[in-house]
């Protein structure tokens, strides 16, 4: 009997609808001061195991990692989305 490979399809399905993450959120009175790492976070739901990244969630660095994370369609309830006036 052959040994299986089980290749892993990692997908990147964030709220920002890109791929590559888009830079911190632009605020109206000013750039906010973040991590230099907030752009190469990435977390994973752990429910349908798409990739997001943190910034684009609100979550800037590894203290702000929750143990268990679930992304906007798995749970909703979970997530307050916001927009400011450049969208």
């Amino acid at each position: 009997m052959e040994d299986e490979i089980i290749e892993d399809n990692e997908v990147t399905r964030c709220i920002c609808e890109n791929q590559d993450y888009p830079g911190p959120p632009i605020v109206e009175d000013g750039a906010e001061d973040l991590s230099e790492d907030a752009g190469s976070l990435f977390i994973q739901c752990d429910q349908c195991s798409v990739w997001q990244h943190g910034g684009c969630v609100g979550i800037m660095d590894d203290t702000m990692t929750p143990e268990n994370y679930y992304c906007e369609q798995c749970r909703p309830d979970f997530h307050e989305l916001k927009e400011n006036s450049l969208g």
